[in-house]
C-alpha cells in the first residue's frame, strides 16, 4: 500500500512525530487507515511564532512527556531542534499510522484540548506508532491527503523496515 501523506501546521507535526499529539482534528472524514506521512508546512508567520511559544511552555509544562523514554534517536533529534528552525518547515517530519477517524466533540485530556480543535462537526484522526525519518525531508504540501514522492515514500519503506511497522 502506498503511504498518504498530510499537511499540518506547526508546531502540530511536531508534536504528531513526537507522539505528544494524538489526534489531529479536521472538518472531515478520510477512509484512508495505514501510514500517513506528517509534513510540515512552509508557512511560517508572527502566528506560528506565538503558536509556538505557546506550545513549546505547554509541552515544557508536562511532568512527563507521554512516550518520551521510547523516543529514537531520529525523535529526540526532532525534539532538540529549535521549534522555529526552518529545517522543521516544509518538510516530511515521519510517519503515524492513522488508525481511525471519529467526531471529537470534546477532547480525551486537557494537553489534546489545548493543542487541538474540538467540537461540534469535528473529526479526531487518530494517530498512533509515531516514527520521525533520520532527516527531515523537504517537500512541498498539499492541501487535503496527497501522495508522496518516491522520495518520501522511500523513506517510509526504510523506516518501516526497520521499526518492521505493516504496511
Amino acid at each position: 500500500m502506498k503511504p498518504k501523506a498530510l499537511t499540518i501546521w506547526q508546531p502540530y507535526a511536531l508534536l504528531l512525530v513526537l507522539g505528544l499529539k494524538r489526534f489531529e482534528t479536521r472538518g472531515w472524514y478520510t477512509t484512508y487507515r495505514g501510514p500517513l506521512v506528517i509534513h510540515a508546512a512552509k508557512k511560517f508567520d508572527a502566528a506560528i511564532v506565538d503558536d509556538i511559544a505557546r506550545v513549546r511552555r505547554l509541552v515544557q509544562s508536562l511532568d512527563e512527556l507521554p512516550g518520551r523514554f521510547g523516543w529514537t534517536t531520529a525523535q529526540r533529534n526532532l525534539a532538540d531542534t529549535p521549534w522555529n528552525s526552518p529545517q522543521l518547515f516544509g518538510r516530511a517530519l515521519g510517519i503515524v499510522q492513522l488508525h481511525d477517524c471519529r467526531p471529537m466533540p470534546q477532547a480525551p485530556n486537557e494537553f489534546e484540548n489545548s493543542v487541538g480543535h474540538y467540537g461540534p462537526g469535528r473529526v479526531g484522526w487518530e494517530c498512533v506508532q509515531p516514527i520521525a525519518f533520520d532527516a527531515p525531508i523537504e517537500a512541498t504540501g498539499r492541501q487535503g491527503i496527497w501522495t508522496p514522492d518516491a522520495t518520501i515514500c522511500r523513506a517510509v519503506s526504510s523506516v518501516m523496515d526497520r521499526e518492521r511497522m505493516p504496511a
